[in-house]
């Protein structure tokens, strides 16, 4: 699940925050969804970046921050014009997605001005910024279904931490062939 447009705060109870929402798909958000949901019932391993985290939260029933400067001003610029920004996260030790990338800290890029505000029900955080913000989940439940989310590009970074977040989920998608 890729980077793009913000999802329409209908989905997450959030209509008053329209006006600071920008560009909007509502036909990708629901395309989106379904995919999800059939991706979860075929047990098909999911990645979601950037609103791709966003999507995944918003389908299983958290809630976003509609727009990080007005709602959590914060010392860290999530997102610049034209630019990414870059900035720290720190993983949980105990996180299957982290032990695969084989490092705790990690400077990041940072694109996004809405943010995970409540956690849908079966995902775990398992990094977040300084400010608090979180940056990666992973769905949890007895019913195994590989699904992390980063709130960063991995793909536009050139380090190992990205390369070991790639074949994280090129195994999950081998081995479930």
């Amino acid at each position: 699940m890729g980077g793009g447009e913000d999802i329409h705060p209908s989905y997450y109870g959030r209509e008053d925050a329209i006006e600071v929402c920008g560009k909007i798909d509502p036909y990708r958000d629901s395309i989106e969804m379904v995919l999800l949901d059939y991706a979860k019932s075929k047990k098909i391993p999911v990645f979601g970046i950037c609103r791709g985290l966003q999507i995944m939260n918003v389908r299983y029933g958290g809630t976003l921050i509609a727009d990080i400067p007005s709602e959590l001003p914060s010392e860290i610029n999530h997102s610049q014009t034209g630019e990414d920004s870059a900035h720290q996260v720190k993983a949980s030790e105990k996180s299957e997605m982290f032990k695969a990338v084989g490092e705790l800290k990690l400077v990041v890029n940072s694109t996004h001005h809405q943010a995970i505000k409540n956690l849908a029900p079966n995902f775990v955080v398992v990094a977040k910024a300084n400010d608090g913000i979180i940056e990666a989940i992973s769905f949890t439940n007895a019913q195994p279904w590989f699904a992390h989310a980063v709130q960063w590009h991995p793909e536009r970074l050139k380090n190992q931490a990205s390369d070991n977040l790639c074949k994280f989920f090129i195994s999950a998608v081998l081995e479930r062939k």
